[in-house]
C-alpha cells in the first residue's frame, strides 16, 4: 500500500516535459516544459542551487517575457513574469505527438495503428483538426 501512495505522490510531482528534437550546444538533450496553463517554456539557466529558469518558447511571440521557475525537475512551478499572449492549440498537439513517440519507444512491437488510436482516444475535434495526417503520425512511430 505504501508503494502505491509513493507512486501516486511521485506522479503529481513530475513535470510535463517534452524532449526537444534539437540538442543543446554541448550536445546534451534539451527539454520543453509545459506548465499548468499549457504554455511552452524552454530551459534557460540552471543554477548551482538547483533552481531552473524557463523562458517562453512561443515562436509567434519571440519577445514574450513569460518566465517560470522550478527547483530541479519537480513541481511546484513558480511563475515569474506573465505571458503576453494566449496559449495555442499547437502546444496540446505537441503533447499528443510526444505521447505517441514515447509509447512507440517503450512498446516497439506494438503496431503504429494501435499506438495512434490509444493516444488519440479523448482528443477534442479542435485538437484532432490540428494533428498531423495519419501517414505522418505513423512515421513518428517509426522514427524511434
Amino acid at each position: 500500500m505504501d508503494d502505491l501512495v509513493n507512486s501516486i505522490s511521485n506522479l503529481s510531482l513530475s513535470l510535463n516535459l517534452i524532449k526537444s528534437s534539437r540538442l543543446k550546444k554541448d550536445g546534451s538533450p534539451s527539454y520543453i516544459l509545459i506548465d499548468e496553463e499549457s504554455y511552452e517554456n524552454k530551459m534557460s539557466y540552471q543554477a548551482n542551487s538547483g533552481k531552473i529558469s524557463w523562458w517562453c518558447n512561443n515562436t509567434q511571440f519571440p519577445n514574450c517575457p513569460g518566465t517560470v521557475y522550478t527547483i530541479s525537475l519537480v513541481k511546484p512551478i513558480a511563475h515569474g513574469k506573465a505571458h503576453e499572449h494566449i496559449n495555442s492549440i499547437k502546444t496540446q498537439v505537441k503533447i499528443i505527438k510526444a505521447n505517441i513517440k514515447e509509447m512507440a519507444a517503450s512498446q516497439p512491437d506494438t503496431k503504429p495503428r494501435k499506438i495512434i488510436m490509444e493516444c488519440q482516444k479523448n482528443v477534442t475535434e479542435e485538437k484532432a483538426a490540428n494533428l498531423p495526417s495519419y501517414a505522418a503520425t505513423r512515421q513518428l512511430c517509426r522514427k524511434n
